[in-house]
């Protein structure tokens, strides 16, 4: 999946917490959100539009990103784990802040064959009889 596609697929499915999602979708749109986000950082500290101080600053652009962004993450999060055969609820491990390393081994997985969350994303059915 090209990383325009990933990031397309992750916006459209925003609340399909049912179905999976690929290594590649994944990875390429929580890098476009680490992008966005350093942008966003970088316009809030460039023209002052950060309130609070020290370790809590935060900015207006960057607060927009954030919400308009957490649905499709963790949904994209939800799918990846239901993509190695894991239940949805695990991504909330990273709550207990060791957890973040156990999630992040688990989105490296390969995608697993066909399981009870549905088809494998990368196989293409070709519809052959």
């Amino acid at each position: 999946m090209s990383p325009i596609n990933a990031v397309k697929t992750c916006f459209v499915k925003y609340v399909d917490f049912n179905s999976r999602a690929c290594r590649s979708e994944y990875w390429y749109f929580t890098l476009f959100i680490i992008m966005l986000s350093s942008i966003s950082t970088y316009v809030d500290f460039k023209y002052g539009l950060t309130f609070g101080e020290g370790f809590s600053e935060q900015g207006i652009s960057g607060i927009i990103i954030n919400l308009a962004t957490i649905l499709p993450s963790l949904a994209v999060g939800v799918r990846r784990l239901h993509d190695i055969g894991k239940s949805g609820w695990w991504i909330l491990l990273p709550l207990t802040i060791i957890g973040i390393f156990v999630i992040i081994y688990w989105a490296a997985q390969v995608s697993e064959d066909d399981n009870e969350y549905g088809k494998n994303p990368l196989i293409v059915d070709s519809g052959a009889n």
